[in-house]
């Protein structure tokens, strides 16, 4: 399961799913706006890893096994980033939304899991996010090769 994206202008990647059918459930859930933004921006963000995600605080370390993309805080700083047809959307609206991955290879991402943090920001959300994410990884683990 997975997606190869890229072109001439930046890195073919590859994105896996732990759990494709709730990752696309959640996506549902979100609304068509915040889907129509997050999905280019994801791939953006992975085709331009390693000159994006870490300088600019688009990903972040969350244990010693995943990471988190850090997706806002706003509208206007995605819409930074890809090309899409804003006229209906507010930019200033907030948008906070992590996914969990890790990356299996050079060019393979694994996305593990994802929560629209502006929805409910607590630390225990986090820390659910978070745990749920783990234990993707622990069963994508058990059942691929990983490295």
């Amino acid at each position: 399961m997975g997606a190869q994206f890229g072109g001439d202008d930046c890195t073919m990647v590859e994105i896996l799913f732990a759990d494709e059918p709730s990752f696309e459930a959640w996506l549902h859930e979100i609304g068509s706006t915040k889907r129509r933004i997050l999905v280019p921006t994801i791939e953006y963000l992975f085709q331009n890893f390693d000159t994006l995600s870490t300088v600019r605080g688009w990903s972040k370390p969350v244990g010693r096994l995943i990471c988190e993309l850090r997706i806002g805080p706003t509208f206007k700083h995605v819409l930074r980033l890809i090309d899409v047809n804003t006229d209906e959307i507010d930019k200033d609206q907030r948008l906070l939304i992590r996914v969990f991955y890790f990356k299996q290879k050079a060019d393979h991402f694994v996305i593990l899991s994802a929560y629209d943090k502006s929805a409910e920001v607590s630390r225990a959300r986090q820390r659910s996010e978070i745990a749920k994410a783990l234990v993707n990884y622990a069963l994508w683990t058990k059942e691929n090769e990983v490295f």
